[in-house]
């Protein structure tokens, strides 16, 4: 189950032990935090060990995977003005609340974004 599904369904959920020994709670705002402080590499490429802090450490992450060159220039630009949107617009990110779902945090939402402009970016 996830946590969305335990959050709209209000089931009971518990606190796990982070690395740093906080027993932390299933919270939106402690999923955000999990990748708050880890150590994310500008390939984006990571694992979930050693989340600290108020960082809840059971959490996974979603990745998509764009090209950065091959899309016509309509195709590139739908995909960098969706992608911006559903990362940085506070529209969309108090609709992945409103849906029970963590956004990105401050600290990652600017190094997404250098990211998603890497769209069709190459000739």
């Amino acid at each position: 189950m996830n946590q969305a599904y335990a959050i709209v369904n209000d089931l009971a959920t518990a606190a796990v032990v982070n690395e740093d020994g906080h027993a932390v709670q299933a919270t939106l705002e402690a999923t955000t935090e999990a990748l708050e402080v880890l150590e994310i590499p500008d390939s984006f490429q990571f694992d979930i060990l050693g989340v600290g802090g108020e960082g809840f450490p059971i959490v996974g992450a979603n990745w998509i995977f764009a090209w950065e060159c091959g899309y016509d220039d309509d195709t590139a630009e739908m995909l960098k003005h969706y992608w911006t949107w559903a990362t940085q617009d506070q529209v969309a990110i108090d609709l992945a609340r409103d849906l029970a779902y963590a956004p990105l945090g401050d600290g990652l939402r600017p190094r997404v974004q250098e990211a998603i402009d890497l769209i069709n970016s190459q000739e």
